[in-house]
């Protein structure tokens, strides 16, 4: 029974399942996000790829990526740490730094085994997502 134990409790038996821990992160466009130039968007975008590589790299992140739904929603990052290294480790994105970004928190629970990480590494810049930075 992978996933779950059994538990005996007086008078009957019941399953308890077991359940793996994350923060999800959901990034939001800031109150007053900063005014760039077309060369200073590419290189905070770039500084931000760069921080969610080195986030993932840590071995604390799981996923993200950018999301679409209510208004000012920009993406979701998943993470395996406790709350306070989820909020340090996405706080210090440059973009959050400089107010182009906010990030909202939730614990979530899940059941064990439900996500299994892929091959592959995270993009650092735009010029890898866009497939220029393999040449």
């Amino acid at each position: 029974m992978d996933g779950l134990r059994r538990v005996d409790d007086l008078a009957h038996h019941q399953l308890i399942m077991e359940f793996d821990t994350f923060v999800v992160a959901r990034l939001m466009t800031g109150p007053t996000p900063p005014q760039f130039t077309e060369q200073q968007e590419r290189e905070a975008q770039d500084a931000h790829l760069a921080h969610i590589a080195d986030m993932w790299a840590s071995g604390k992140l799981v996923a993200a990526g950018p999301a679409s739904g209510p208004e000012g929603l920009r993406g979701f990052s998943i993470f395996i740490c406790s709350l306070d290294d989820a909020r340090a480790l996405a706080d210090s994105d440059p973009s959050v730094l400089n107010g182009t970004f906010v990030n909202e928190y939730a614990v979530w629970r899940t059941p064990s085994a439900m996500i299994v990480p892929g091959p592959g590494i995270p993009p650092r810049s735009v010029a890898d997502v866009m497939g220029a930075g393999n040449a």
